[in-house]
């Protein structure tokens, strides 16, 4: 009914350390800006969502928009927020 979902797996402590976590959401978050309309979604419509460890980079993504330090290797310009 209007709603896409797409899940996301991100790397997780202690094999991985701060930030590559929250980067790895925020290179999701990043395709999903980009290619989402070619799956019938809005780009400027993108709600995040999780329990435990993803609820937690869910509200880290959402106080991080764009952040330039939290951005990881991604492209200049490249849109992470929610």
């Amino acid at each position: 009914h209007g709603w896409i979902c797409v899940s996301i797996d991100y790397r997780v402590s202690p094999r991985n350390t701060w930030p590559d976590h929250i980067v790895d959401v925020k290179r999701a978050l990043a395709w999903i800006k980009e290619h989402i309309a070619e799956y019938g979604g809005d780009r400027n419509f993108v709600a995040i969502a999780g329990t435990s460890a993803g609820g937690h980079l869910a509200a880290l993504a959402g106080l991080t928009a764009n952040d330039p330090e939290l951005q990881g290797d991604l492209p200049e310009g490249s849109d992470t927020s929610v």
